[in-house]
């Protein structure tokens, strides 16, 4: 966020934010927003623990990621696991 290149995407705008079911986001971003090569995009979201959760111990947030190529319209997908961990 501190490059100077770097474009905040406006939620209405350049995507849509929608929960497919408990635990789960879907983002969509719109047709007009496009994705180049040598591009990042990151995503900072902030997770609300259910009262009761023990604290202190390694929980997993998980993310696939599929995309549709322009060139090709073929469907990619990718995943990864951050690893989370709960305070007091």
């Amino acid at each position: 966020s501190a490059s100077p290149t770097a474009v905040l995407l406006v939620e209405g705008v350049d995507y849509t934010l929608s929960a497919a079911a408990t635990g789960f986001q879907i983002i969509t971003l719109t047709p007009s927003r496009v994705i180049g090569p040598n591009t990042a995009l990151y995503i900072a979201h902030i997770v609300r623990i259910p009262t009761g959760t023990p604290p202190n111990r390694l929980y997993t947030s998980s993310y696939i990621w599929r995309s549709t190529g322009i060139a090709n319209p073929a469907t990619y997908e990718a995943s990864s696991s951050e690893p989370t961990t709960v305070l007091p």
